[in-house]
């Protein structure tokens, strides 16, 4: 799992660092949550599932969040 999580904390350095810096930690805690359940459940297969959606997701969530970012609707408090 620490391997899992490290290759996550990589994904992450895709996004902006004001999202990193809001999100990050949520964000691995929950990919936590739903590696450590697949792998409970189904076995290496699952946690490789997790895996793709996990890249997939980053790839286009990341390139969103640098196209348009929210930082300023988080920031801003509304």
């Amino acid at each position: 799992m620490n391997l899992s999580e490290r290759w996550f904390r990589l994904l992450l350095r895709l996004y902006p660092p004001d999202f990193r810096d809001e999100m990050g930690e949520d964000l691995i805690a929950t990919y936590r949550d739903r590696a450590v359940e697949a792998l409970k459940r189904t076995g290496v297969l699952a946690l490789a599932a997790v895996w793709c959606a996990a890249l997939r997701d980053s790839l286009r969530n990341s390139l969103a969040e640098r196209l348009q970012p929210t930082v300023a609707w988080r920031r801003g408090g509304d």
